[in-house]
């Protein structure tokens, strides 16, 4: 399967396990996911408004 953790500053962010997460505050959000034994993480995306956002960028390890 795959798993999910979501980071607000770099902070993990307790429950945020899911593939989407909803953000309440202005930050710099990035989300790892973990794959075949593999975690990729995505690029920093700073939120500057409350408006639905994707990040972007994971490449897992089995992919370099």
């Amino acid at each position: 399967g795959v798993s999910y953790q979501w980071y607000n500053n770099g902070n993990p962010i307790a429950g945020a396990t899911s593939k989407t997460y909803i953000v309440t505050t202005n930050a710099g959000y990035t989300v790892s996911v973990t794959k075949l034994g593999c975690t990729g993480y995505s690029e920093a995306t700073n939120i500057t408004s409350l408006l639905q956002k994707s990040v972007a960028g994971i490449k897992y390890c089995y992919e370099q």
